[in-house]
């Protein structure tokens, strides 16, 4: 048998391949046993997060699909039924711009009513309003014939008044009657004929008008639109047909320039009787029981008990004469009066031309009150309702140019002559005529 050099070592290396790579695989298997666990918590992430990805991509296209549905059904009904109300502000950015409460009363309301006053109108429809410094009702004493509004009881003030978003000239009157602190406006200067809409917005108007809109602002839009002829007029009684009053409106307004302009005319007259203490005199008037001092000389517990028939004696419609003049004529009896025989004092009768004495059932321990008698009731001159009578005189107008520039004017002669009765005189506002032209560029 011969062997070759070849064939010897062919099967010594093949022997020594399969040994080495039972080498190999014997440790490789034991480190895939040990550690395969470990190799499958790393890989276990790697395999989730792609679907986690695609729910996050799902998401946020649902979302997009969603804001972009919201976007096209705001622009499909964003031109049917908003509303927007300009309070006549001129800054871009102010509190202004923000939810302000409010309310607006319209020319309907203000027409079925039968209102001849706006501050009554808003007195009487919203509750934000009370009594301003001047009013036509309430316990105001000596009224002016005036009608200032007020907002959450801050006073007249700091109520700012615009008419078409601008302001208005203040209205009160240079008397002791109708004085206020601030720039007030006398509202029952504007026609209700040609109120379009009352717009009330509260606080937060001060940053941009000023100290006078610390309350808020009432803005009174005027209807410089209207075309045709109207014509009212109406009447009225108190309850117990006492104190008529009157309205009579005309209003003719006209286009033209192929309804490029317009103009309005309107005269109202009104009128009110009023109403005082002396109307219903044992309700309110000289006769009423209101809280007195107590009877001089009598002993009593009360400082102030209910008497009839209040009078004051220290002053008198006709006049106390006085011997020196230097204090009261009457106080606790005669002081500084003249005395007739028995010692009553003395005043001017009616006409003047004699001496009448002065009477009471007591005094009362002030000295120089009274219950009963003829001497003066102040409370006659007291109002309930103040006397007016009013004629306005306005012309409203615009014109458009182009689309994008405008025109508006207002022009007014509001006449008031207020009826003072009881006793204290009468007087006339002085004629005031207002101007105001407004270009708008849009």
């Amino acid at each position: 048998m011969n062997f070759s050099r070849q064939d010897f070592f062919i099967p010594q290396s093949i022997r020594r391949v399969r040994s080495t790579s039972f080498r190999l695989a014997l440790p490789m298997a034991m480190s895939t046993l040990l550690f395969s666990p470990l190799v499958r918590a790393e890989t276990v992430p790697e395999i989730v997060k792609p679907s986690e990805q695609v729910k996050k991509d799902k998401k946020a296209k649902k979302q997009k699909d969603s804001e972009k549905t919201v976007a096209a059904v705001q622009k499909s009904g964003s031109s049917s039924t908003e509303t927007l109300t300009v309070t006549g502000t001129r800054l871009s950015q102010s509190r202004l711009t923000n939810v302000m409460a409010g309310v607006t009363v319209g020319a309907d309301q203000v027409r079925k009513r039968g209102y001849t006053d706006l501050g009554l109108a808003l007195l009487r429809e919203n509750t934000a309003f009370s009594l301003g410094d001047q009013s036509p009702i309430g316990g105001q004493g000596l009224g002016a014939g005036q009608s200032f509004v007020s907002l959450l009881g801050l006073g007249s003030q700091r109520t700012l008044t615009l008419i078409d978003g601008m302001r208005m000239v203040g209205g009160a009157s240079a008397s002791v009657y109708g004085a206020g602190s601030g720039s007030q406006v006398d509202v029952s200067a504007i026609p209700t004929s040609l109120i379009k809409s009352m717009d009330t917005r509260i606080g937060g108007a001060g940053a941009a008008y000023g100290a006078d809109a610390v309350a808020g602002v009432v803005n009174y839009q005027l209807d410089d639109h209207f075309t045709g002829v109207d014509m009212t007029a109406q009447g009225g009684w108190t309850q117990s047909l006492i104190a008529p009053s009157e309205k009579i409106t005309f209003k003719y307004g006209h286009t033209f320039d192929h309804d490029k302009g317009g103009a309005v005319l309107d005269i109202e007259y009104r009128n009110a009787g009023g109403v005082v203490y002396n109307d219903l005199p044992n309700t309110l008037g000289s006769n009423a029981t209101s809280y007195q001092r107590g009877p001089l000389g009598v002993s009593t517990p009360y400082t102030y008990m209910l008497e009839p028939s209040a009078r004051n004696l220290w002053a008198s419609v006709t006049g106390i004469p006085g011997l020196t003049g230097t204090d009261i004529p009457i106080y606790k009896g005669v002081n500084d009066g003249i005395p007739n025989a028995a010692g009553q004092p003395l005043m001017f009768s009616q006409d003047g031309k004699s001496l009448v004495p002065v009477t009471w059932n007591y005094l009362t321990k002030t000295g120089y009150n009274a219950s009963g008698g003829n001497g003066l009731a102040t409370r006659d001159y007291n109002q309930l309702y103040a006397p007016s009578s009013q004629l306005n005189l306005t012309t409203l107008g615009h014109y458009d140019f182009t689309d994008h520039l405008h025109a508006t004017w207002q022009a007014g002669t509001p006449v008031a002559a207020p009826v003072v009765r009881s006793g204290r005189g009468h007087g006339q506002h002085p004629i005031l005529v207002t101007a105001l032209w407004t270009w708008t560029a849009i």
